[in-house]
Protein backbone atom coordinates (compact mmCIF):
# COMPACT_ATOMS: atom_id res chain seq x y z
CA UNK A 1 0.00 0.00 0.00
CA UNK A 2 1.46 3.34 -0.63
CA UNK A 3 -0.12 6.33 1.65
CA UNK A 4 0.49 9.89 1.12
CA UNK A 5 -0.16 11.94 4.66
CA UNK A 6 -0.44 15.74 4.39
CA UNK A 7 -0.60 17.45 7.82
CA UNK A 8 -2.03 21.15 7.89
CA UNK A 9 -2.79 23.91 10.02
CA UNK A 10 -6.62 24.06 9.45
CA UNK A 11 -10.08 22.80 7.55
CA UNK A 12 -9.38 25.97 5.06
CA UNK A 13 -6.19 24.05 4.51
CA UNK A 14 -7.62 20.67 3.98
CA UNK A 15 -10.42 22.40 1.86
CA UNK A 16 -8.10 24.05 -0.75
CA UNK A 17 -5.68 20.94 -0.55
CA UNK A 18 -8.84 18.88 -1.31
CA UNK A 19 -9.44 20.94 -4.27
CA UNK A 20 -6.06 20.46 -5.86
CA UNK A 21 -5.95 16.92 -5.49
CA UNK A 22 -9.42 16.57 -6.73
CA UNK A 23 -8.66 18.74 -9.73
CA UNK A 24 -5.51 19.16 -10.52
CA UNK A 25 -3.97 15.61 -9.41
CA UNK A 26 -7.46 13.70 -10.16
CA UNK A 27 -7.99 11.86 -7.03
CA UNK A 28 -11.75 10.63 -5.87
CA UNK A 29 -12.97 11.55 -2.13
CA UNK A 30 -13.40 8.14 0.02
CA UNK A 31 -13.69 9.51 3.35
CA UNK A 32 -17.30 8.74 3.30
CA UNK A 33 -16.60 4.77 2.95
CA UNK A 34 -17.26 2.57 5.86
CA UNK A 35 -14.13 2.20 7.75
CA UNK A 36 -14.21 -1.43 7.51
CA UNK A 37 -13.91 -1.06 3.68
CA UNK A 38 -10.87 0.59 4.01
CA UNK A 39 -8.06 -2.31 3.03
CA UNK A 40 -5.61 -3.08 5.33
CA UNK A 41 -3.82 -1.40 7.71
CA UNK A 42 -5.88 1.80 6.93
CA UNK A 43 -8.67 -0.13 8.70
CA UNK A 44 -6.80 -1.07 11.82
CA UNK A 45 -5.40 2.35 11.69
CA UNK A 46 -9.02 3.99 12.00
CA UNK A 47 -10.56 1.53 14.98
CA UNK A 48 -7.25 2.12 16.83
CA UNK A 49 -7.58 5.84 16.60
CA UNK A 50 -11.03 5.79 17.60
CA UNK A 51 -10.46 2.58 20.36
CA UNK A 52 -7.69 4.61 21.99
CA UNK A 53 -9.00 7.89 21.91
CA UNK A 54 -9.36 9.44 25.63
CA UNK A 55 -12.72 10.55 25.15
CA UNK A 56 -13.17 10.89 29.54
CA UNK A 57 -10.33 13.56 29.05
CA UNK A 58 -11.52 15.09 26.43
CA UNK A 59 -14.19 17.81 26.46
CA UNK A 60 -17.34 17.45 24.42
CA UNK A 61 -15.90 18.95 21.41
CA UNK A 62 -13.14 16.50 21.34
CA UNK A 63 -12.55 13.89 18.70
CA UNK A 64 -9.96 11.85 17.25
CA UNK A 65 -7.75 13.42 14.36
CA UNK A 66 -9.76 12.19 11.69
CA UNK A 67 -8.29 13.31 8.10
CA UNK A 68 -10.32 13.73 4.59
CA UNK A 69 -9.58 10.35 2.47
CA UNK A 70 -8.78 10.92 -1.07
CA UNK A 71 -7.36 7.66 -3.26
CA UNK A 72 -5.42 7.80 -6.52
CA UNK A 73 -6.76 5.67 -8.85
CA UNK A 74 -4.55 4.81 -11.39
CA UNK A 75 -1.68 4.78 -8.89
CA UNK A 76 -3.56 3.41 -5.59
CA UNK A 77 -2.85 5.88 -3.42
CA UNK A 78 -4.39 7.01 -0.60
CA UNK A 79 -3.86 10.30 0.28
CA UNK A 80 -4.94 11.58 3.79
CA UNK A 81 -5.25 15.49 4.59
CA UNK A 82 -5.24 15.99 8.40
CA UNK A 83 -6.18 19.31 9.75
CA UNK A 84 -3.52 19.68 12.84
CA UNK A 85 -3.75 23.08 14.32
CA UNK A 86 -1.09 26.28 14.43
CA UNK A 87 1.98 27.04 16.26
CA UNK A 88 -0.28 26.19 19.83
CA UNK A 89 -0.92 22.76 18.43
CA UNK A 90 2.71 21.29 17.01
CA UNK A 91 2.48 18.24 20.06
CA UNK A 92 -0.72 17.10 17.69
CA UNK A 93 1.70 17.30 14.29
CA UNK A 94 4.31 15.19 16.67
CA UNK A 95 1.95 12.74 17.38
CA UNK A 96 0.65 12.08 13.84
CA UNK A 97 4.27 11.75 12.51
CA UNK A 98 4.79 9.65 15.37
CA UNK A 99 1.92 7.23 14.60
CA UNK A 100 2.92 6.96 11.23
CA UNK A 101 6.26 6.20 11.61
CA UNK A 102 5.35 3.18 14.37
CA UNK A 103 2.91 2.25 11.29
CA UNK A 104 6.26 1.83 9.38
CA UNK A 105 7.43 -0.97 11.78
CA UNK A 106 4.55 -2.62 12.51
CA UNK A 107 5.10 -6.39 12.47
CA UNK A 108 1.51 -7.13 11.46
CA UNK A 109 1.22 -5.14 8.21
CA UNK A 110 -0.46 -7.41 5.40
CA UNK A 111 1.31 -5.84 2.95
CA UNK A 112 4.45 -3.98 1.80
CA UNK A 113 3.85 -0.32 3.22
CA UNK A 114 5.43 3.11 1.69
CA UNK A 115 4.14 6.13 3.06
CA UNK A 116 5.69 10.23 2.25
CA UNK A 117 4.76 12.48 4.38
CA UNK A 118 3.99 16.62 3.53
CA UNK A 119 4.19 19.31 6.27
CA UNK A 120 2.45 22.44 5.08
CA UNK A 121 2.12 25.95 7.29
CA UNK A 122 1.39 29.82 6.46
CA UNK A 123 4.79 31.86 6.39
CA UNK A 124 2.46 34.10 8.22
CA UNK A 125 4.49 37.44 9.54
CA UNK A 126 7.58 34.70 10.08
CA UNK A 127 8.71 34.94 6.02
CA UNK A 128 9.35 31.75 4.46
CA UNK A 129 12.63 31.24 5.61
CA UNK A 130 12.32 31.42 8.94
CA UNK A 131 8.80 29.76 8.65
CA UNK A 132 10.50 26.90 7.40
CA UNK A 133 13.65 26.80 10.16
CA UNK A 134 11.05 26.69 12.40
CA UNK A 135 9.11 23.71 11.22
CA UNK A 136 12.61 21.81 10.65
CA UNK A 137 13.86 23.05 14.74
CA UNK A 138 10.22 21.72 15.67
CA UNK A 139 10.26 18.32 13.73
CA UNK A 140 14.30 17.34 13.60
CA UNK A 141 14.09 15.39 16.55
CA UNK A 142 11.65 12.98 14.01
CA UNK A 143 12.89 13.43 11.42
CA UNK A 144 16.48 14.07 11.14
CA UNK A 145 16.93 14.27 7.30
CA UNK A 146 15.32 17.47 7.95
CA UNK A 147 18.37 19.46 9.19
CA UNK A 148 19.60 18.75 5.27
CA UNK A 149 17.38 21.41 3.30
CA UNK A 150 17.38 24.55 2.04
CA UNK A 151 15.35 26.57 4.43
CA UNK A 152 15.00 29.55 0.99
CA UNK A 153 13.70 26.74 -0.98
CA UNK A 154 9.87 26.16 -0.95
CA UNK A 155 9.87 22.69 -2.44
CA UNK A 156 11.63 20.68 -0.17
CA UNK A 157 11.25 16.85 -0.97
CA UNK A 158 13.96 15.11 0.73
CA UNK A 159 13.74 11.07 1.82
CA UNK A 160 14.18 9.74 5.21
CA UNK A 161 14.29 6.35 7.22
CA UNK A 162 10.37 5.86 7.44
CA UNK A 163 9.04 8.31 4.94
CA UNK A 164 10.06 7.36 1.11
CA UNK A 165 9.72 11.58 0.67
CA UNK A 166 9.19 14.35 3.27
CA UNK A 167 8.10 17.95 2.20
CA UNK A 168 7.85 20.76 3.78
CA UNK A 169 5.65 23.88 2.18
CA UNK A 170 4.85 26.96 3.04
CA UNK A 171 1.58 28.88 2.28
CA UNK A 172 2.97 32.57 1.30
CA UNK A 173 2.39 35.45 -0.73
CA UNK A 174 4.61 36.33 -3.63
CA UNK A 175 7.16 38.52 -1.16
CA UNK A 176 7.72 34.81 1.20
CA UNK A 177 4.89 36.60 4.13
CA UNK A 178 1.13 35.94 4.43
CA UNK A 179 -1.20 32.91 4.55
CA UNK A 180 -2.97 30.69 2.37
CA UNK A 181 -5.66 32.84 1.96
CA UNK A 182 -3.09 35.15 -0.13
CA UNK A 183 -2.95 32.55 -2.74
CA UNK A 184 -7.31 31.83 -2.39
CA UNK A 185 -8.52 35.17 -2.62
CA UNK A 186 -6.75 36.20 -5.72
CA UNK A 187 -7.91 32.52 -7.16
CA UNK A 188 -11.85 33.26 -6.03
CA UNK A 189 -11.42 37.00 -7.51
CA UNK A 190 -10.28 35.83 -10.71
CA UNK A 191 -13.39 36.75 -13.16
CA UNK A 192 -15.13 38.26 -9.82
CA UNK A 193 -13.88 41.58 -9.35
CA UNK A 194 -16.79 43.19 -8.92
CA UNK A 195 -18.39 40.98 -6.16
CA UNK A 196 -15.46 40.66 -4.22
CA UNK A 197 -14.64 44.57 -4.40
CA UNK A 198 -18.23 45.30 -3.18
CA UNK A 199 -17.38 42.71 -0.32
CA UNK A 200 -14.40 44.18 0.67
CA UNK A 201 -15.70 47.64 0.36
CA UNK A 202 -18.33 46.68 2.80
CA UNK A 203 -16.34 45.41 5.37
CA UNK A 204 -14.22 48.39 5.00
CA UNK A 205 -17.52 50.48 5.78
CA UNK A 206 -18.43 48.66 8.71
CA UNK A 207 -15.65 47.61 10.53
CA UNK A 208 -15.57 49.11 13.85
CA UNK A 209 -11.84 49.12 15.46
CA UNK A 210 -12.86 49.30 18.71
CA UNK A 211 -14.74 45.83 18.95
CA UNK A 212 -14.06 43.31 19.81
CA UNK A 213 -12.95 44.90 22.88
CA UNK A 214 -12.04 41.52 24.56
CA UNK A 215 -8.30 40.74 24.63
CA UNK A 216 -9.39 37.36 23.65
CA UNK A 217 -10.28 38.19 20.40
CA UNK A 218 -8.61 41.21 19.23
CA UNK A 219 -6.44 39.69 16.82
CA UNK A 220 -9.63 37.66 15.17
CA UNK A 221 -10.20 40.23 12.63
CA UNK A 222 -8.76 38.92 8.95
CA UNK A 223 -10.11 40.83 5.90
CA UNK A 224 -9.27 38.21 3.45
CA UNK A 225 -10.86 35.96 5.43
CA UNK A 226 -14.07 37.99 6.08
CA UNK A 227 -13.99 38.93 2.08
CA UNK A 228 -14.32 34.79 1.32
CA UNK A 229 -17.15 34.79 3.90
CA UNK A 230 -19.63 37.27 2.48
CA UNK A 231 -18.82 36.42 -0.89
CA UNK A 232 -19.17 32.45 -0.54
CA UNK A 233 -22.72 33.57 0.99
CA UNK A 234 -24.14 34.29 -1.99
CA UNK A 235 -23.80 31.04 -3.03
CA UNK A 236 -24.06 28.71 0.05
CA UNK A 237 -25.82 30.43 2.70
CA UNK A 238 -24.74 29.89 6.71
CA UNK A 239 -21.90 27.77 5.26
CA UNK A 240 -18.08 28.35 6.99
CA UNK A 241 -15.08 29.19 4.79
CA UNK A 242 -13.82 26.27 4.62
CA UNK A 243 -16.97 24.92 3.41
CA UNK A 244 -17.04 27.89 0.66
CA UNK A 245 -13.37 27.08 -0.14
CA UNK A 246 -14.20 23.46 -0.92
CA UNK A 247 -17.68 23.74 -2.19
CA UNK A 248 -18.09 26.80 -4.22
CA UNK A 249 -17.27 27.41 -7.52
CA UNK A 250 -14.86 30.83 -7.52
CA UNK A 251 -12.37 28.03 -7.27
CA UNK A 252 -12.88 25.90 -10.38
CA UNK A 253 -10.74 23.42 -12.54
CA UNK A 254 -9.76 26.14 -15.09
CA UNK A 255 -8.28 28.19 -12.19
CA UNK A 256 -6.51 25.70 -10.72
CA UNK A 257 -4.89 24.06 -13.72
CA UNK A 258 -3.65 27.65 -15.23
CA UNK A 259 -2.82 29.72 -12.00
CA UNK A 260 0.93 30.49 -11.09
CA UNK A 261 0.66 29.24 -7.29
CA UNK A 262 -1.54 26.64 -7.53
CA UNK A 263 1.22 25.19 -10.09
CA UNK A 264 3.64 25.57 -8.17
CA UNK A 265 2.24 23.68 -5.65
CA UNK A 266 0.47 21.69 -8.24
CA UNK A 267 4.66 20.33 -8.96
CA UNK A 268 5.02 19.44 -5.79
CA UNK A 269 1.93 17.41 -5.02
CA UNK A 270 2.57 15.59 -8.30
CA UNK A 271 6.08 14.69 -7.84
CA UNK A 272 5.04 13.54 -4.08
CA UNK A 273 2.14 11.54 -6.21
CA UNK A 274 4.77 10.01 -8.96
CA UNK A 275 7.05 9.23 -6.83
CA UNK A 276 5.62 7.20 -3.91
Amino acid sequence: MKLLIVITEGAHDVAFLYKLFRYGIKSTDVTAKKINEFPEPLKSLFISTFKNYEYENSNLFGRPEIPTILRHEDKNIFILLYAAGGDSKIHIWKDLIQKFQDLYYSPDLPTQLTISLSLMFDADKLGLKKRQEYLVARFSSLIPELTGIDVENNSNIISSKEFKQCCIYTFCNEDGFGNLEDIVLPLMKQDNDVMFGDAEGYLKKNIDTARPTSKKFTDNFDLNKSIIGIAGQLQFSGIANNNIIKQCDYINEEKINNHPKCEELLIVLRKLIDNL
